[in-house]
């Protein structure tokens, strides 16, 4: 099913069932009262023949500064200029952090392993957690398609090193830059082979679809590495990615984040039309953070419309 992605191999020396789940970022939706502690752990016992998997856990460096060192020695002045969706004007007026998750010691939420620890592996007995990464899928708009593949080696080296081996109930996203697909494809072989990388990730946001031939060196790739293509929403409208809705440009954060459910429609049904699963049928695509409710809907559309356009799509 479009949109699932089996993480068996993480949990197999367990041999139980898998439950994947993404947590919802407020205290209220997580069954929390507005003055509970979040550090606590909440609802009933559950039953330990099943695995709990967060699929979709932001972490984030302290401070960018911290990745130059991974950065080839030439470019580590050049920093990480990221598009950002603020830029277009595009912010949330009442911010996406949680402020109870700001580390003690500083730095974002999401920076800081023991603040992860304490309020989500701990809290909610979290079995395993796919770290996605934050801001760095979007170098996937950037405009440099050189630099935002060394953005990406740079990150990936740094997530490895400062998060993989912190936990063993934490496993990582590959990030990569589809701008570039020769060089997104090195960069899956280069890393895809590494025990705790269980997938690579990239933007839903995108010039072209993901569907077109452009990005074959990626699905090669990552079929050939076992690896899932995850994308994830968020910077839809910003860098060389196209408005932000089928509309066109929204006039508020409000109608740009309602419609984001609008890009994942158009990826699937550039991969499923273009025939991406049947030239590489192993390979998984997941859809994260983009809902499914939209999913018959698009099914029955399908189904309608091949009736009388399947010439178009002979795979």
């Amino acid at each position: 099913m479009p949109g699932a992605v089996d993480f068996c191999s993480i949990g197999n020396e367990r041999q139980r069932p898998l439950i994947s789940i993404h947590f919802a970022t407020t205290r209220k939706t997580m069954g929390h009262q507005d003055n509970a502690d979040p550090t606590k752990k909440v609802g009933r016992k559950r039953d330990r023949r099943l695995s709990l998997i967060d699929t979709d856990v932001h972490n984030q460096p302290r401070s960018w500064d911290d990745l130059k060192p991974y950065l080839p020695a030439g470019m580590r002045e050049r920093g990480f200029p990221i598009p950002d969706t603020a830029g277009t004007g595009y912010a949330n007026p009442i911010g996406v952090l949680r402020r109870d998750a700001f580390p003690p010691r500083g730095g974002p939420p999401g920076s800081c392993y023991r603040t992860m620890r304490k309020q989500l592996l701990d809290a909610y007995d979290i079995d395993y957690a796919i770290l996605t990464g934050a801001e760095i899928v979007g170098i996937g708009t950037s405009a440099d398609y050189y630099y935002a593949p060394v953005m990406a080696g740079a990150y990936n080296d740094w997530l490895i090193e400062a998060w993989l081996g912190e936990d063993p109930r934490l496993f990582g996203s590959l990030v990569i830059a589809p701008q570039n697909p020769a060089a997104a494809a090195r960069e899956i072989r280069r890393l895809g082979g590494h025990p705790r990388i269980k997938q690579t990730i990239m933007t839903s946001a995108s010039r072209i679809p993901y569907g077109n031939p452009f990005y074959h060196p990626i699905y090669e790739a990552a079929q050939e590495c076992n690896l899932p293509v995850a994308i994830h929403p968020g910077h839809e409208g910003s860098g060389i990615s196209g408005p932000p809705t089928s509309a066109g440009y929204p006039s508020s954060y409000f109608e740009k984040h309602t419609n984001i459910s609008q890009s994942y429609m158009a990826q699937l049904v550039s991969l499923v039309s273009e025939g991406v699963f049947e030239k590489f049928p192993g390979l998984k695509f997941v859809c994260i953070e983009g809902g499914f409710g939209w999913v018959p809907h698009l099914m029955w559309r399908f189904d309608k419309n091949y009736k009388a356009l399947r010439i178009q799509t002979p795979w």
